[in-house]
Order: structure tokens, then C-alpha cells, then sequence
């Protein structure tokens, strides 16, 4: 069981404001006029209004009782953000009781929850814890609250006793810090562990008879920790750092405590420097402890506080190993120290040597003097504390009757010794694992270092590829050009042979048409046939008067392809021309008009 005090604003005190007319001792009629008036109020039938009584100022005005009759409400006495304060009686012992009303503002869940805890607050019982009575929903129409029942703390808190004494006396400091622990070690022996999660000065409560001290608002956890309630609880300030992440347990109580031993030892508020909630985050969660941690003048205290702040939870103390400090112990008389502590920590030997002083004069034999001590060996694997102390009653040095106080002092430095061994053991431990984090992490960086320079050589391999290929692919290209140039060369001369055929089949039929008009009209001879050959054919190129236009353009497309496949054309062409006797009459028209006649 988890219980925990949660402010209305976590970063804002929850201490409560003393009516300036506050009353700390008890009204002396209460006793005398408690039974009349519940038996007034019991008449009446009202069970939320008692009538004031008529026999003087002096007798009880109570306003409100519990449904049962038992507790009686008085006048406001305190007001805060989250609750408001009466004082109020328990008319079944006589004693004044605190009467808080708190604002109702749970779902069902919540109820539920909350009224699961108070049951259980209501068995708890120790001297340094507030007491838990009982609880009220009021639930009218006009109003709606919970009121809890608790103890009356009649000299306000711990807070407003720094607030009054800027130096506290270093055995006064003891004695409340032992206290708290002895509080908090009741509280966190049960089954399961109770947590307060917001221990801090302004709910650490003193009382004026005896000024003892006692922790308070233990019955808050439920009520602080409702559904629209900030999302960070606590007090930044008194802030375990992994309660920022809710993954907790015990040790941020110890935590806790040390922060209020720090404000115990300076006066100052822990973190006081800082300008809000975010810069204390920052500092908490990096283990940055307060500026007024250098302003702790007892080296003692300032180890304990240190060690209770640390940033790492397991390496904090727990309650029960602060209890058995020298530090918190009360004044037995005696004192029992290692001869070499740093060694016995460092050593695994489990033979231990021991100084044993008596402090108090009283408890000192008149055969040993003021700075004289007996030392003795301790075998942790062997001895048993009781027989070891119950031995040095036979040495003279100690008395019978402080047997059972000097075992329990050695039993509580051999708890402290093996725990310091076990802290430097997984320090240790965590170091090499540290080490050896970081010897991977190198080795791992190198592997991915050699893997990037065999992806950028893969890549400059790939860039070289590709530009060979668009080297490729430019020599294609032209190549593709020069072949369509090509065709296109071989389409003019095959149009040009084609002139060439048809020039030299119309110069055919001129030849035919010469054959005929020379055996009809016998004036053409083979001479002029040879003749017009001869004259017209030159070059391969065949010339007449009627095609001189088509023979000029074959003769130019001649004269431009004289390589590659042309060639072949011209000289079929003119194998074709030589073979054949071609005709020409120098005056056609006369020719033609002689075929005509």
C-alpha cells in the first residue's frame, strides 16, 4: 500500500494559515460541558448543528457534529489551498481533535480507493505518526466535502520552528531527524509498505508538551492524487528524481528526509535558487544537489544528507540502516567504532577489529580512565554479538546490565559495513560494465566505420559503371545517326539509277524509232548512229537534247558519289550504255514528223 500527500498545485506550499486568533490550549469548560451538549444535540434530532448553550462564553459553540455523535466541530483554526481546519472534540475520550474538510472532488474509483485507506490509516498507531480517527462524506445539496478526523497538533509544524530559529542546536537536529526515521521506519515495515511520497517540513508536525515529532496528512494520498490533479506530484523541491518517471519505491522517502535534514542544518528551503519548477527538474534529475548543501558546516551531517540525496535510488540508505548510524543513535553511554573503517571496507576479510568507548562517566569503571578503550576482533562468519559483548563483561571494562545496548551498537556497525562493502562491490561492478559498454561501443563504431567505406567504394564503383554505360550509350547513339545518314545516301542513288534506267530506255526507243524511219526513208546510216554514240556518251553519262536536264542531275549525283555502292551502279550503268547502239537524230521533230507522214 502506496500512500502519498498530494498538493491542490504541486508547486505551491499546502501549509496551512494560522487564524490570527488561534487558541493552542484546550478551553477548560470542554470536558465539563461535552456531555450536555451532545445530549442537546442528540434531542434536537440534528445531526449536523448542536445550539449553543446559554451558560457562558465559556462553554462549547460547537457548529457540527459526525453522524455518530462522537466528534464534535468548533471554530476554524487553519486554511489552505486543499483543506480547511477546525478544531474539534472527541467527545468519547475528551480529547481535541483536528476536524480537516476537504474539497469532494473524486470520481467513484477514487472513493472507493479512499475509503479502503482510511481503514487502514485508522489501525496505524506509533508514536511519531499523527493519528487517524475517522472520516465523513458529507453529501447535501448545499454541500459537499470529506472531513477527516485526526490528531491535534497544537505547536504548528517543523517549518514554522525554522522559520522562528534560523540555528538549530545540533543535538535538537538529532533528536527530531531520529524521530522522523522512527516514523518512517513504522511506515514502511508494513505489509505492504506504506510510502508517504511528500514528506517534508510543512507536514511534520511538533508537539508543545514534549516537543516530539510527528509525521502528518498521511490520509491525503487519495484525495491529492485525483484525476485532474497535476500531472507531477509532490514538491518539486522534496522530489525523488525517479518520481518525475513513477517508478518508485521507499527510497524517495529517504530521499525526502534527507532534504529536510538539509533545511533543518541551513534554514534555507532546498533549491531556493532556483526561478521555478523546470529549472529544479533540471537540477534534480541530473543529481545537481541545492546551493545550500555547501553551507552544511558538520561533516557528519553533510555525509548523511549526502548519502540520502543521491541520484541513484540503490545507492541510497534505507530507514532501518539510518537508524543504526552512530549519528541517530540516542545517548547509551557507549560507542562502538571500527579501529581502521576505510580498511575494513576495502578488505573481503571477515575479521573485523573494534574500539569500544564509554562516553557515559556513570557507566565507566573506576579502573579505567576517560579516553581509555578496549578493542576486540569480530568474526562476521562466526560470532554472535550478544556473546562478544556478554565477553567483555569478563574483561571489567563493561557492566552486565549494558550487554543488550553494546551488542545491538555492534550488531548495527557490521549491518553498515557489509552494506558499504556491497555498495563498493556494485560501484565496482557497474564500472566494468561501464568499460566494457564502452569498449563494444568502440569496437561497434570501428565495424560500422569499415562498413561505410566499403558502401562509399561500392558506390564511387557504381558511379564509374554508370558513366561507363553513358559512354556506351553516346557511342550508340552516334553510331545510329551515321547509319541513318547512310540510308539515306543509298536512297538518292538508288533514285538516281532509276533517272539512269529511264533515260536509257526512252534513248532505247529513240533508237527503235531511228531503226524504223531509216528503213522506211534510208537516210539515216550507221554512222550517225556511231556518230551521236560517240558523242553523247561521255563518262558513262548519256546526253541528248530532249532529257538534258535529267542527265545534268544524274551527272551531278555522279560526279558527288564516286565511293561505296554507287560506284557499282555507274559502272553497270555504263556497261549498259557501251552495248547498246543508241540512235540519236539531231532533229527529232523532223523524225517524229517523218514517222507521222
Amino acid at each position: 500500500m502506496q500512500m502519498a500527500m498530494y498538493p491542490d498545485n504541486p508547486f505551491e506550499d499546502d501549509g496551512l494559515k494560522k487564524q490570527p486568533d488561534e487558541k493552542v490550549a484546550e478551553q477548560p469548560s470542554v470536558k465539563e460541558n461535552q456531555k450536555t451538549e451532545t445530549e442537546k444535540h442528540m434531542k434536537n434530532g440534528n445531526n449536523n448543528h448542536v445550539e449553543d448553550s446559554d451558560d457562558g462564553d465559556d462553554k462549547l459553540n460547537a457548529v457540527e457534529s459526525s453522524p455518530d455523535g462522537r466528534f464534535l466541530k468548533f471554530e476554524q483554526i487553519g486554511r489552505g489551498s486543499f483543506k480547511t481546519v477546525y478544531k474539534g472534540l472527541d467527545t468519547q475520550t475528551g480529547a481535541a481533535v483536528a476536524w480537516c474538510e476537504l474539497q469532494e472532488r473524486l470520481s467513484k474509483c477514487e472513493r472507493q480507493r479512499f475509503r479502503e485507506e482510511v481503514e487502514m490509516l485508522k489501525g496505524l498507531q506509533h508514536f511519531n505518526i499523527v493519528r487517524f480517527y475517522d472520516y465523513i462524506e458529507v453529501n447535501s445539496p448545499n454541500r459537499k466535502c470529506l472531513v477527516l478526523i485526526t490528531e491535534l497538533m497544537t505547536s504548528g509544524t517543523l517549518k514554522t520552528y525554522l522559520k522562528r530559529f534560523k540555528k538549530i542546536n545540533i543535538k535538537v537536529l538529532k533528536s527530531w531527524c531520529r524521530q522522523i526515521l522512527k516514523g518512517l521506519n513504522f511506515l514502511h515495515s508494513r505489509t505492504p509498505p506504506i510510502i508517504h511520497r511528500d514528506l517534508k517540513c510543512d507536514n511534520i508536525f511538533i508537539t508543545g508538551t514534549n516537543g516530539s515529532v510527528k509525521i502528518g496528512d498521511l490520509g491525503l494520498a487519495t484525495l491529492k492524487n485525483r484525476s485532474f490533479a497535476k500531472s507531477v506530484i509532490g514538491t518539486p523541491e522534496f522530489m525523488a528524481p525517479e518520481m518525475y518517471e513513477e517508478h518508485y519505491d521507499e527510497s524517495v522517502d529517504v530521499y525526502a528526509f534527507g532534504m529536510c535534514m538539509l533545511e533543518m542544518a541551513t534554514g534555507e528551503y532546498p533549491y531556493s535558487e532556483c526561478s521555478g519548477p523546470a529549472q529544479i527538474y533540471k537540477k534534480v534529475t541530473s543529481g545537481v544537489p541545492p546551493a545550500s548543501f555547501d553551507k552544511v558546516e558538520n561533516q557528519e551531517i553533510r555525509d548523511i544528507i549526502g548519502m540520502c540525496i543521491r541520484l541513484d535510488k540503490t545507492e541510497r540508505p534505507t530507514v532501518k540502516e539510518l537508524l543504526q548510524m552512530d549519528f541517530f543513535q540516542e545517548n547509551t553511554g557507549f560507542k562502538v567504532e571500527f579501529v581502521n573503517e576505510e580498511e575494513n571496507i576495502n578488505s573481503t576479510s571477515n575479521k573485523i577489529e573494534f574500539r569500544l568507548i564509554v562516553t557515559d562517566p556513570k557507566k565507566r569503571k573506576d579502573k579505567y580512565k576517560e579516553n581509555e578503550a578496549i578493542q576486540f576482533y569480530f568474526e562476521i562468519d562466526k560470532d554472535n554479538a550478544d556473546e562478544v559483548a556478554l565477553a567483555l563483561v569478563a574483561t571489567g571494562f563493561l557492566m552486565e546490565e549494558d550487554v543488550r545496548t553494546v551488542a545491538l551498537l555492534i550488531r548495527n556497525q557490521i549491518s553498515l559495513l557489509l552494506r558499504n562493502r556491497q555498495q563498493k562491490l556494485n560501484k565496482a561492478m557497474q564500472e566494468a560494465a561501464k568499460e566494457a559498454q564502452e569498449t563494444q561501443n568502440a569496437q561497434d563504431t570501428q565495424v560500422c566505420f569499415q562498413q561505410l567505406v566499403q558502401q562509399q567504394q561500392q558506390m564511387q564503383h557504381q558511379q564509374q559503371h554508370l558513366e561507363n554505360l553513358k559512354q556506351e550509350l553516346q557511342k550508340l547513339t552516334t553510331s545510329s545517326s551515321s547509319h541513318n545518314n547512310t540510308n539515306t545516301s543509298d536512297n538518292n542513288t538508288s533514285n538516281t539509277n532509276n533517272s539512269i534506267n529511264n533515260n536509257v530506255n526512252c534513248n532505247t526507243n529513240c533508237n527503235v524509232n531511228s531503226n524504223i524511219a531509216s528503213n522506211v526513208n534510208n537516210t539515216v546510216t550507221n554512222n550517225v548512229n556511231n556518230n551521236t554514240t560517240n558523242d553523247n556518251v561521255t563518262n558513262g553519262v548519256v546526253h541528248s537534247n530532249h532529257d538534258s536536264n535529267d542527265l545534268q542531275e544524274s551527272q551531278i549525283v555522279n560526279n558527288k558519289l564516286v565511293n561505296g555502292k554507287l560506284k557499282d551502279a555507274e559502272t553497270q550503268t555504263e556497261s549498259k550504255l557501251s552495248t547498246t547502239d543508241v540512235g540519236v537524230n539531231t532533229n527529232p521533230v523532223v523524225i517524229m514528223g517523218d514517222i507521222g507522214k
